[in-house]
């Protein structure tokens, strides 16, 4: 409709919505991989000493 830089704009936005996707992921990935590695199990359980 508006010819080709209107084109090229909605690749351009097109574009920055799938890297805030992404970006999103890869952040949210980053975070789970870092609580993951500083939860500890917890100390197993003795039974009592007869």
């Amino acid at each position: 409709m508006f010819g080709l830089p209107y084109k090229i704009f909605v690749c351009a936005v097109g574009f920055v919505v799938a890297m805030l996707s992404v970006t999103g992921i890869y952040i949210w990935w980053k975070k789970r991989a870092a609580l993951a590695a500083h939860v500890q199990p917890a100390p197993a359980q003795h039974a009592p000493a007869e």
